[in-house]
């Protein structure tokens, strides 16, 4: 993800110092501190905090992601989140079994 980041900033413009954080809540809630700006997805703005302003990219950067299970899986629990990830991403999956 770095790369990506720093990428879309070439592409407006500009080299950003740098921080990183693990947890998405934690990017918003430096934003809102004062601490800079940040590259966030869009859900972010459900967190309804104070003090930060939303921009669409003009460029937008996609990611791909995946969805890694055991095989076989046993867990009812993991086979039930994999099964609704399967059909929120529209049901397209490699090496999918069956």
């Amino acid at each position: 993800m770095h790369h990506l980041v720093l990428d879309a900033c070439a592409r407006a413009g500009f080299r950003p110092q740098v921080l990183e954080v693990s947890e998405t809540a934690t990017l918003a809630v430096s934003v809102a501190a004062g601490l800079g700006v940040a590259l966030a997805p869009e859900p972010v703005r459900s967190l309804g905090l104070d003090g930060i302003t939303y921009r669409h990219l003009r460029h937008p950067q996609t990611v791909d992601l995946m969805l890694a299970q055991r095989k076989p899986e046993a867990s009812p629990g993991v086979v039930a989140v994999a099964a609704l990830v399967r059909a929120a991403a529209g049901g397209s999956a490699q090496n999918e079994p069956g």
